[in-house]
C-alpha cells in the first residue's frame, strides 16, 4: 500500500505511518497512491480524483472537508474522513494564553512601550 503526505505534516508521521506500507511526498506518484493525506492546500478536485487512479482513502488532517469533492469522491468509491479533534488542544492553548493576556494587559502594554 503506497501512503502519498500530500502536504506538510509533522515530520515525525512517515515512521508512524510506515507500519502501514510505504510512504511518499514525491507528488508525482499520486497515480500509484491507496491513501491520500492532505491539509488545506491542496484541494482534491474532480481532475485530482480522477489522476488518483488507486486512491480509496483521503484524510484531510484537519477541520472541515471543503477542499474535497465529496460527492465526486463517493461516485468514485473513495471514502473522504477528516481529524475534527486534531485542533482541539490548539485551540484550548490560544484560548488560556489570550485569558492571560487579558488579565496580564499585554497588549495594552505592548502597544505602549512601542
Amino acid at each position: 500500500m503506497l501512503i502519498l503526505i500530500a502536504d506538510a505534516f509533522d515530520k515525525s508521521l512517515p515512521g508512524k505511518l510506515s507500519v502501514f506500507g510505504e510512504v511518499t511526498d514525491d507528488i508525482s506518484r499520486l497515480a500509484e497512491a491507496d491513501v491520500i493525506l492532505i491539509r488545506s492546500k491542496t484541494k482534491a478536485t474532480k481532475e485530482y480524483i480522477d489522476n488518483a487512479k488507486k486512491c480509496r482513502l483521503i484524510i484531510r488532517g484537519g477541520v472541515g472537508m471543503d477542499n474535497i469533492d465529496l460527492a465526486y469522491a463517493k461516485e468514485k468509491g473513495i471514502i473522504a474522513t477528516n481529524t475534527p479533534k486534531s485542533s482541539a488542544p490548539a485551540v484550548a492553548e490560544m484560548a488560556f494564553a489570550l485569558m492571560l493576556s487579558t488579565a496580564r494587559k499585554v497588549c495594552f502594554y505592548d502597544r505602549t512601550m512601542k
